[in-house]
């Protein structure tokens, strides 16, 4: 019984040590996904797709700086559009196959249960 329940409690660490966000701010989690709704906007051809996901990223990036504010910022709004461009140069960095990568599905499935769960309900694509 002991071992078996330090088995669980082992998976359960693990496995919250594997998703995308696991070692940052929520608010930073928040630009991140806001770095790839305008990065995936920047790939598409559809202007009108574009602009929808650049809308979306704009709304994640109101929202981190929301939560910034109250993560006790000092500058949230600079902090967001700090972290914003750099985990956009992070992403974009990863060359022209990002978009194809398991990192980023993680990420846009992270980015989908955390919006749902702040009420931006947009998926990414």
């Amino acid at each position: 019984m002991g071992q078996a329940l330090g088995r669980l409690i082992l998976a359960l660490i693990l496995g919250a040590a594997a998703t995308p966000a696991a070692a940052q701010p929520l608010s930073q989690s928040m630009s991140e996904c806001a770095a790839l709704y305008e990065l995936t906007a920047c790939q598409l051809s559809d202007p009108d797709r574009a602009a929808r996901l650049s809308r979306h990223a704009a709304a994640w990036s109101d929202a981190a700086t929301d939560l910034a504010r109250a993560e006790g910022r000092a500058d949230p709004q600079g902090f967001v559009l700090q972290s914003t461009a750099t985990k956009y140069a992070e992403w974009d960095a990863k060359g022209a196959l990002w978009l194809l990568s398991g990192d980023f599905r993680d990420w846009a499935a992270y980015c989908r249960s955390l919006g749902r769960s702040r009420g931006l309900d947009f998926e990414l694509n």
